[in-house]
């Protein structure tokens, strides 16, 4: 079911989340020699990567909405391009609820 794949991406995306903070610190620790993993440079990037974690994490179900958002307008245009049918295409029966 294509509803339920976003849900199924999210522990991927936490995965990938503490794969990119590891990598941030561990590029920020190689990238200058001069630069030192503090207490109080680890304890804000952790911060900040804990306030991106949740927007992150959105962005599957995100993906999923405008992709339903666009089929739909396609769709809306389609129908509301159609030919116009004929008046005589569509009868009513008087002895039936629905038209024929």
């Amino acid at each position: 079911n294509v509803m339920k794949i976003p849900i199924a991406m999210v522990p991927f995306i936490v995965q990938l989340l503490l794969q990119v903070s590891f990598a941030s610190y561990a590029t920020f620790v190689l990238i200058d020699e001069r630069n030192v993993l503090t207490a109080e440079i680890a304890f804000v990037a952790a911060a900040l990567f804990n306030v991106m974690k949740i927007p992150i994490a959105m962005v599957p179900f995100i993906v999923q909405l405008l992709l339903q958002f666009f089929v739909s307008v396609k769709r809306i245009n389609n129908f509301l391009n159609a030919e116009e049918l004929e008046v005589g295409s569509v009868s009513h029966d008087k002895t039936r609820k629905e038209p024929l």
